[in-house]
């Protein structure tokens, strides 16, 4: 029985690295007509990124918000959560009434609470970098170039970040919600809702990605 494992075992192999070699070669004839512009877009990125190193500390600067924001709702539901279990643990059987729908609203505020903070961040040091580039291109760029671009980002393009970033974190917490029903209508055994919910899921999820694609050229 083992051989005959192993020989399975190295077919199959063969069988993926064929067919990974082929998707490589696919693509390389795809896209080798945009290597050299792909060369040289990398090489000007990196000259403006080794001129203006300070960047870093923005996207530094970012990550340690990001990390806070999400050690912060973590800490929030922490609380909650044994603020709840204390309640439950006190309250005689006869008054608890718990009913999932209910538990859906604060489950979506929160998860829009968690996604808009960290969109905020993420968009936040997108729109200095932006700025950054954009004074380069357009021979406005000098020693104070990062620093004016993170001032213009957390003031003046900071409501249309908020605003921006809100939306889709709306769009994400839908998204998340609707992984939440379909778990909950899977643990109940009810396959209508399970289908329902998967279907608004992609639909959502195509959204939300459509909406991450025009952020990208809004801010």
């Amino acid at each position: 029985l083992f051989p005959f494992i192993g020989l399975a075992a190295i077919v199959f192999g063969a069988f993926f690295t064929c067919c990974g070699g082929c998707m490589c070669y696919c693509t390389w004839c795809c896209y080798r007509d945009l290597i050299p512009l792909t060369i040289e877009v990398i090489a000007t990125v990196t000259s403006i990124m080794v001129r203006y190193w300070s960047m870093l500390w923005v996207s530094a600067c970012g990550a340690v918000a990001g990390v806070l924001w999400s050690f912060l709702c973590s800490a929030t539901v922490l609380a909650v959560h044994g603020w709840y279990t204390r309640t439950m643990a006190t309250t005689p059987a006869s008054q608890i009434e718990v009913d999932s729908k209910i538990e859906n609203i604060p489950y979506f505020v929160f998860m829009v609470i968690y996604f808009w903070g960290g969109y905020v961040a993420f968009n936040t040091c997108h729109v200095a970098f932006a700025g950054v580039f954009g004074s380069w291109y357009f021979g406005k760029d000098n020693s104070s170039t990062v620093c004016k671009s993170f001032k213009t980002a957390v003031t003046t393009a900071f409501g249309s970040i908020c605003l921006g970033s809100l939306i889709i974190a709306v769009i994400r917490a839908m998204e998340e919600l609707m992984k939440k029903m379909k778990k909950d209508a899977e643990e109940e055994g009810n396959t209508a809702v399970q289908i329902i919910a998967c279907v608004l899921q992609c639909i959502i999820g195509c959204i939300g990605d459509i909406l991450e694609w025009i952020s990208t050229y809004v801010f």
